[in-house]
This record gives structure tokens, C-alpha cells and sequence, in this order.
């Protein structure tokens, strides 16, 4: 019966603190800069860009909804679209963009997050960026 009682303890303390730490919001704001970028586009292939010049910048955040902007150069053509999205329980980011796509992805670390964009159509693509904070 003692042992039942500690296994029992010991299942409250560690559900509880799997439950504080699943509590906890991070903190998207600030600006993010893609260090990497793969994608596929219909009728073009497979392309990767191991310094492009794109950027996410969460202007604000309000718990886990967050909203802001992406900006992107293409050809030597800035580009910018609004965004917003909000950071779930298991911390996973979805992102919704005001045009087209979404992007769902994970946050790696305090100051990395990997998103993976989708959008749909005839000239359909799937993106992969790994975005890094900017202090």
C-alpha cells in the first residue's frame, strides 16, 4: 500500500510539472531572419536558398496570439505580406498570411523556430524556412 501511495505522489508531482511547463507562453516578438529557405513550386522544382533575404517580425503577442509582419526580396523586389498566428499548447506556431498560405511549424529553441508554408492552387507550393531571432 506504501508503495501504491508513493507511485501515486510521485505521478501528481511530475503530471504538475508537465503541466506548469505546458503553461509557459514564449515570447515570439521581435524580428527573425531566415537563414534558410527550401521549396518546391509546381512547374519549377525543387530550389534552395542558403542566404535569402526574408524576415518574419512578430509585432506583438498578446498570450499565445501573436501578429505581424513577413517580408521577403525576390528577383530584387521587396515584398511584404501581414501575418497572424498563435503559438499552441504544445508550442507549435501556425501562422496565417493575409493573401494565400499558412505556415505551421515548431519552435526549436528561445531564438530558433522552423516553419513549414503551404499554399495551394495551380502554381501550388511548400516552403521550409528556419528562421533565427535577431537581438
Amino acid at each position: 500500500m506504501k508503495r501504491l501511495s508513493m507511485f501515486i505522489l510521485a505521478c501528481l508531482l511530475l503530471l504538475g510539472a508537465v503541466s506548469a511547463f505546458a503553461g509557459d507562453v514564449p515570447d515570439l516578438t521581435g524580428k527573425w531572419k531566415a537563414e534558410s529557405v527550401a521549396l518546391y513550386r509546381q512547374g519549377k522544382g525543387f530550389v534552395e536558398n542558403t542566404s535569402p533575404e526574408s524576415y518574419l517580425v512578430v509585432k506583438e503577442q498578446k498570450g499565445r496570439l501573436f501578429h505581424g509582419v513577413k517580408m521577403w526580396t525576390v528577383d530584387g523586389k521587396e515584398r511584404s505580406e501581414v501575418v497572424n498566428g498563435v503559438v499552441t499548447h504544445k508550442n507549435e506556431i501556425l501562422v496565417s498570411e493575409t493573401d494565400d498560405g499558412f505556415c505551421h511549424g515548431d519552435l526549436m529553441s528561445p531564438d530558433e523556430m522552423i516553419l513549414y508554408y503551404m499554399e495551394p492552387g495551380k502554381d501550388a507550393k511548400t516552403i521550409m524556412y528556419t528562421y533565427k531571432r535577431i537581438r
